[in-house]
């Protein structure tokens, strides 16, 4: 089978490419826990920021300081903002991901297309 020609530059994309999800397992392992920490975290220290049945519960029976009720109604706005913040980053990201898959389609295509088939090779 011929050696592919690969640019330098295609070569150090496959290299960054292999590190990067190489370290994403650790990384993205280590942001699940921290995102499940933080989660049961304030489950249980502010239910009524997190448990939409406590504050169900609470509202039905009046127990709902109103300073909470204030404080709940000051962050809905900044929460809401900040899910379109992180869904714009997360469909970015989408964007680099699939620009990187193309050019490593057009480099795996590339080498299939120089490969001699296998009845010339025998």
């Amino acid at each position: 089978m011929p050696s592919i020609n690969i640019t330098p530059q295609e070569q150090a994309f496959i290299e960054k490419r292999f590190k990067l999800t190489r370290a994403f397992t650790w990384v993205g392992s280590g942001l699940l826990a921290l995102l499940f920490g933080l989660t049961l975290w304030l489950w249980m220290t502010t239910p009524l920021f997190i448990n939409p049945k406590e504050v169900a519960l609470r509202l039905e029976e009046g127990t709902i300081p109103q300073s909470s009720i204030e404080t709940m109604a000051i962050l809905l706005p900044v929460l809401t903002l900040t899910c379109f913040v992180l869904t714009a980053i997360f469909i970015f990201f989408a964007f680099i991901g699939f620009s990187n898959e193309r050019k490593l389609i057009a480099i795996i295509k590339r080498q299939e297309s120089t490969r001699e088939p296998l009845e010339t090779i025998a």
